[in-house]
């Protein structure tokens, strides 16, 4: 692991020791999800974890079976998320190895069967009007999924310069519903998190099933 020194003495981990820790989970993460996938397809049908691999709107349902998607599809799902995490991890670096490592933690949680303990977020660009692209050229699509435990794992401002999203869709672990107090702290986090970085917006919230939908409208 590579470590640099901070104020006071601190050693903290640098911004290439992430790079060298990413690179090494993608390579297990990879592997992980390919034999999983390629169990569900060899069976016709998912008995195990499937949220890794589904959108928003398919959540329940079975990504053979329901959806009929292939293993080469399934595979390039695992492939775009990782992509994904590519770009937010240029755009956090600006912030120091200290800062990455802390909002790079949650990447544990996405193989699969952690997956299904976490907390599942769906982050979705609008496809009407004039359309936004992304700040990291590997990346250009209008969805991506991931999982962490809290919104606070993450740096969603960040993530918003990666895809410019309309609706963050969240899904608790067992599909529980969320308390008026869960709600009030979310919009809070939210609220620090993309006003610090100059994204200041108008937000709804909507729970319908297992989802509860944030509608984003940028200022």
């Amino acid at each position: 692991m590579q470590i640099e020194v901070g104020s006071g003495g601190i050693m903290t981990e640098s911004v290439q020791g992430v790079w060298n820790r990413f690179e090494r989970w993608a390579n297990r993460y990879t592997k992980s999800c390919a034999v999983e996938i390629a169990r569900i397809c060899r069976k016709g049908y998912s008995d195990g974890p499937t949220l890794f691999l589904l959108k928003s709107h398919e959540v329940r349902g079975d990504p053979v079976l329901d959806f009929g998607l292939g293993k080469a599809e399934l595979n390039e799902r695992i492939q775009r998320r990782i992509a994904f995490f590519c770009g937010y991890l240029v755009d956090i670096s600006f912030d120091g190895g200290e800062f990455m490592s802390k909002h790079s933690q949650f990447l544990t949680l996405q193989y699969p069967q952690r997956s299904e303990k976490s907390l599942g977020v769906w982050l979705e660009q609008s496809m009407e009007g004039k359309i936004e692209g992304g700040a990291y050229h590997g990346f250009q699509d209008f969805d991506i999924s991931f999982f962490i435990r809290d919104i606070g794992d993450i740096d969603v401002a960040s993530m918003r310069e990666v895809l410019p999203f309309k609706w963050m869709h969240l899904r608790k672990p067992g599909g529980e519903k969320w308390n008026h107090q869960e709600r009030r702290e979310l919009e809070q986090k939210l609220e620090y998190d993309l006003c610090f970085d100059g994204h200041d917006h108008k937000l709804q919230m909507r729970e319908s099933g297992e989802m509860l939908t944030l509608t984003f409208k940028w200022l």
